[in-house]
């Protein structure tokens, strides 16, 4: 009958102590009100094990602090393997010269030494209502931000020389344009000999490298070339200027002669760029042309020693 009372009691206190380390979740507990005075000493070195034990479980939930056999001397014992927050209800109290990293309803948030409160996430996600304005860190090269349907204005530092006296190029977004303002303390939207707009929703179409207010994978092939126009039906010389980038063409049929195309930036252009030579002889009337590519706002000049037809095609236009 005694032996069956001393096993029940040791199986009662063991089942006890299992459920103790799943409720805490560790094995060994930390009582603050051991040893007792009535304890018998030589159970000294017990709690003393048991006590390291517990801290080193405790210090093994985010740290590199696992047991190599009854030791924790490895190199990197103390690094951070992770870092658990524990959700609070309220925010930390602000201390002078101290910053708070901390849970908030399930949210992270960041607190400094003067009391400003940043919302890190929201549902999962990083808060995009504290990121509407970055400014990168000297040398950053790359800034990646979005700015906001609502934001009508908004702007990212791309390099900060501001020291220096240099330019600073500035990624902005005004009034759903997308540009990058490259000239230092230079307050003007849309200044033509600064600014390279990425949209053509503001600014001039040829600083643009898009006509919509968004980059295609690629230029719609209708935007490569215009529409022909015809310059003169039938003529032996014609000068013009290009208003856009283009391609000039002249034709015609003769028994015997030449057509000659110059380009560049006089008026009167001097500079050949191409011909065309008609022999003559038993051949007999042929048509011959030229092809000439021109530069906007250059000057073409085509001359010739019978009719041709001249016409234009513009590049982008």
């Amino acid at each position: 009958m005694k032996k069956f009372k001393k096993i029940s009691i040791f199986n009662t206190i063991t089942c006890l102590l299992v459920w103790v380390i799943i409720l805490s979740g560790f094995s060994n507990s930390i009582d603050t009100s051991r040893p007792e005075g009535t304890d018998d000493p030589s159970e000294a070195d017990n709690n003393m094990r048991r006590v390291q034990a517990g801290i080193q479980e405790r210090h093994n939930v985010d740290h590199v602090w696992a047991l190599d056999g009854t030791t924790v001397d490895a190199s990197d014992t103390g690094e951070h393997r992770k870092i658990t927050y524990n959700v609070s209800i309220s925010a930390p109290t602000q201390v002078a010269s101290k910053a708070h990293l901390y849970m908030n309803s399930d949210e992270l948030y960041y607190q400094d030494d003067t009391n400003t409160t940043l919302q890190i996430t929201d549902s999962g996600k990083l808060n995009g209502e504290n990121m509407d304005a970055i400014k990168a860190n000297s040398g950053t090269t790359n800034t990646v931000a979005t700015f906001r349907s609502s934001d009508t204005q908004a702007s990212i530092a791309l390099a900060d020389d501001s020291t220096s006296g240099g330019n600073i190029p500035i990624l902005l977004r005004v009034a759903n344009a997308l540009f990058i303002n490259h000239s230092k303390g230079d307050t003007t939207i849309g200044n033509a000999s600064s600014d390279v707009f990425l949209s053509k929703a503001t600014g001039s179409s040829d600083r643009s490298i898009a006509d919509k207010a968004y980059v295609d994978d690629s230029f719609p092939d209708d935007d490569a070339f215009g529409t022909w126009s015809v310059e003169s039906a039938s003529t032996t010389s014609y000068t013009a200027q290009a208003a856009t980038d283009g391609i000039v063409t002249a034709f015609g049929a003769t028994t015997q002669g030449h057509i000659d195309g110059f380009t560049d930036s006089n008026a009167s252009p001097t500079t050949q760029k191409t011909a065309a030579v008609h022999a003559g002889g038993s051949f007999g009337s042929h048509e011959i042309g030229i092809t000439m590519p021109v530069k906007k706002d250059d000057y073409y000049k085509i001359t010739s020693t019978f009719n041709v037809k001249i016409e234009f095609l513009p590049i982008g236009g």
